[in-house]
Parts: structure tokens; C-alpha cells; sequence
């Protein structure tokens, strides 16, 4: 395989560790707020907690860097591959969850071990199988994953399989569940429109507009990424380096835009902004307790 200059993936090599940096602060900015508000700590957050988890995870294994030991490197490669996996398992519940409670009015909560065994779970054959072809080694940039070598068939297949095809069909899965939401809410509002106050309708309209952006983050996340795969796919021998930037800025800066898009509610916030001005009277506080109430009813 064709090689990117010294200077190229010295260049890569700190976009992915400054945006890996940046996502493992978003994902533990989530954790220690829900461990240090008690008002927060509700069944819908606490699913953003363990995607949070998953992302944070994920940003450590990218900061482990290039490895030297065999055991380092798989240790190295099966993170990198189990918990990006998990992400996309757990944006796939959080979905799939905001449309049972919404839509069919089933409350989740009571099924929250059975939803916590299945996200653990889940991403375990695609991390565990290409151990069985050893496909893990030293793949781009020396960090470790799945090895497309000379026999470039394995490599590719693999690639595919364990994440990328996973990927897109967790989109388009997400992006089924939210329009059903929103489409739902919708139409809910046109009946009930007369009977509700211009405030309540502005944070509702907030609320449901707010859904669009959730499964718009794989894709975010993962477009470049997918792009760089398929043109390495069919020219293995020269790679882009503007290809290979992107792909690293924008996949390992999931953690930080889960944490924007599913963390930073109103709820997280009111509780951020109040902690805050009780340490710093001078930043301006206002209660947002009903915006709360409304937020968490949606």
C-alpha cells in the first residue's frame, strides 16, 4: 500500500488525537453531570450515559496511539472495535426507546437490564469474529484494527461487515424511528393546539425540531470515513491525504457531538447554569423549570 508523507501522517496523527481529546471531554462532561445532579438522573439520560460511556471508551483506545506489543495491539484493536460498534447499538436503543414511550406508550424503564445486557452484548460477534482470521494487526497511521494487507479481500470484507454495514443500517434505523417521532408529535400538537399556551408550543416546537439533528451524528461522524474506505478499496496504492483528515477529524469527534446533540437538553443545562451561578453569582442564571417539565413529557 502507497504510503502518506511523514509530515501527512504526523498531520493525521494529531487531528485524531486533539478531536479524541475533545470527544472523551464531551463524553465525561455528561458522566459527572449525571453523577452530580440528582434532578437529572432520569431513565432517558441515563441511556445518554451509557452511549457516553461507549464514546469515551472508544476516544481512549484512540489515544493508546501506535503499539509495539502484539497483546497491546489487540488489546488496542478489539476497542476500537467494540465500542464503536456499541455506539451505534445504543444511538439504535435510544431511538427505539423514544419511540416505544412516545408513540406506543410503553414505559421503558422497567426493561432497563434487558436494555443494558443487549448493548453490552450486542457488539461482541463483530469485535470477537475477526479474531478468528486474524484480521487484527497494525493497520493506518500505525494504530491498530482490521489489516488490509496484500490479500485485500479479507481486510475489505471485514471492514464492511463489522462497521460499516452495521453503521449504515443503524442510520437508517435511527433516522426511521425520529421522522415516526416527530411526524407523531406533529400531529398530536395540531389537535391539542388550541389548548396549549404560546410557551408551551415554542418548547415543544423546540423540542420536536431538536430530533432531527439525532441520527444526522453517524452520519456526521462517519461520511468521510466511509468515503476515505471506498476510495482506499479501489486505490489502495495512492491515499488521500485530505481523505485521511477528515475521516479521523470527524469519526473520533463522535463522543463530543453525541454529547452536544443527546447530552446538552434543557434539563442538563438548567442544572449546569444553576451550579454556576451559585459558584460565579456574576454569570446570569434563570430558572428554567418548567421548560424542564415540558422537556421531559415529550
Amino acid at each position: 500500500m502507497g504510503k502518506l508523507s511523514d509530515d501527512q501522517q504526523s498531520g493525521v496523527y494529531a487531528a485524531d488525537i486533539v478531536c479524541s481529546c475533545a470527544s472523551l471531554l464531551g463524553s465525561l462532561f455528561v458522566i459527572i453531570m449525571y453523577l452530580g445532579y440528582k434532578e437529572i438522573r432520569s431513565f432517558s439520560f441515563r441511556l445518554v450515559v451509557y452511549l457516553s460511556i461507549f464514546d469515551s471508551m472508544y476516544a481512549i483506545g484512540i489515544l493508546i496511539g501506535p503499539t509495539q506489543s502484539y497483546t497491546a495491539c489487540m488489546a488496542q484493536a478489539i476497542i476500537v472495535s467494540y465500542f464503536p460498534l456499541g455506539t451505534i447499538v445504543w444511538t439504535n436503543i435510544i431511538a427505539f426507546t423514544l419511540y416505544k414511550s412516545i408513540i406506543q406508550q410503553i414505559d421503558m424503564q422497567k426493561y432497563e437490564w434487558k436494555i443494558i445486557l443487549f448493548g453490552i452484548l450486542a457488539p461482541l460477534p463483530g469485535t470477537l469474529l475477526p479474531l478468528t482470521t486474524n484480521s487484527y494487526g497494525k493497520a493506518r497511521f500505525g494504530e491498530c484494527w482490521i489489516v488490509i494487507d496484500d490479500d485485500r479481500t479479507n481486510g475489505i470484507v471485514w471492514q464492511l461487515f463489522q462497521f460499516y454495514l452495521p453503521l449504515w443500517l443503524g442510520f437508517i434505523f435511527n433516522a426511521s424511528c425520529y421522522y415516526k417521532v416527530r411526524h407523531f408529535v406533529k400531529v398530536m400538537m395540531m389537535h391539542v393546539q388550541n389548548d396549549l399556551d404560546d410557551a408551551v408550543k415554542q418548547q415543544k416546537l423546540k423540542l420536536i425540531s431538536r430530533l432531527k439533528y439525532y441520527p444526522l451524528a453517524l452520519i456526521f461522524c462517519w461520511f468521510f470515513a466511509t468515503i476515505d474506505q471506498i476510495y482506499l478499496y479501489s486505490n489502495y496504492d495512492d491515499p488521500s491525504f485530505g481523505l485521511a483528515l477528515l475521516d479521523v477529524s470527524f469519526g473520533s469527534s463522535q463522543g463530543l457531538l453525541n454529547a452536544l446533540i443527546y447530552g446538552l437538553n434543557p434539563v442538563v443545562m438548567n442544572a449546569f447554569m444553576k451550579s454556576l451561578h451559585q459558584c460565579m453569582p456574576c454569570v446570569s442564571y434563570e430558572d428554567k423549570g418548567r421548560e424542564m417539565e415540558i422537556a421531559t413529557k415529550v
